[in-house]
């Protein structure tokens, strides 16, 4: 009896701890979006604006990498999604199409794209990381505008 209650303790403490990485990774690139969302009015961008929204894309894609290489990541961030709202950790990761628009005209002058080659990168990085998804966590994902 003993065993089989430490057994369960150990299984709900691992489950709690793979929660709160998932949520300490997705509120990390919340806080980079945030920053790079800041850069839309600062035109043209000097080197603040350029090290936010690099920060950003390059975060993105790093979290993505993340959950590639790494199974156990890969199922707890699909427990994750399964308990979390998608519209939420969207809203939270992702930045708006318009947004992005805004930020690779800002960073284009005189047929020169002055930005980090990973906001070119965009939406392939948002394709990948929907190809990381369980099916049911997937069409969720599709169905969610804050998603696309």
């Amino acid at each position: 009896m003993k065993n089989l209650f430490i057994m369960i303790f150990v299984c709900m403490a691992n489950s709690v701890m793979a929660q709160t990485e998932i949520e300490s990774m997705v509120t990390g690139l919340a806080k980079l979006r945030l920053g790079a969302e800041s850069t839309l009015s600062s035109i043209p961008y000097r080197t603040k604006e350029h090290q936010a929204i690099k920060d950003y894309f390059v975060g993105l894609r790093d979290f993505i990498t993340a959950i590639e290489e790494n199974s156990r990541t890969n199922k707890r961030l699909n427990s994750y999604l399964g308990i979390e709202s998608m519209k939420k950790f969207c809203s939270d990761i992702f930045i708006s199409q318009n947004d992005w628009d805004q930020i690779k005209v800002n960073c284009t002058r005189n047929r020169y794209f002055l930005c980090t080659e990973d906001v070119n990168e965009y939406p392939a990085s948002k394709q990948a990381l929907s190809e990381l998804f369980y099916p049911n966590i997937l069409q969720v994902f599709k169905k969610t505008p804050e998603c696309q």
